[in-house]
């Protein structure tokens, strides 16, 4: 099983009890009903985000903050 579906997994079970719903019911019908993205949408667009501060201007606010949050080993 991939790592995503284990994520989506418990992303189902959390929306099911949320809405107090059977586990049974389709997950497109708990994102939908509660307006929620895939769990591996909301991954993929953090890791552009990530790209996106990256390939920023050195000035960039968000892209310093970046800079100085890395550990020594990350530089």
């Amino acid at each position: 099983m991939s790592t995503w579906k284990e994520f989506e997994n418990v992303q189902k079970r959390f929306l099911a009890k949320l809405l107090q719903v059977k586990q049974q019911t389709p997950y497109v019908l708990l994102l939908l009903e509660t307006g929620s993205l895939p769990i591996e949408i909301m991954g993929i667009e953090k890791v552009v985000d990530i790209l996106k501060v990256q390939k920023s201007s050195p000035n960039w606010l968000p892209r310093i903050a970046w800079e100085t949050s890395k550990s020594p080993k990350d530089k």
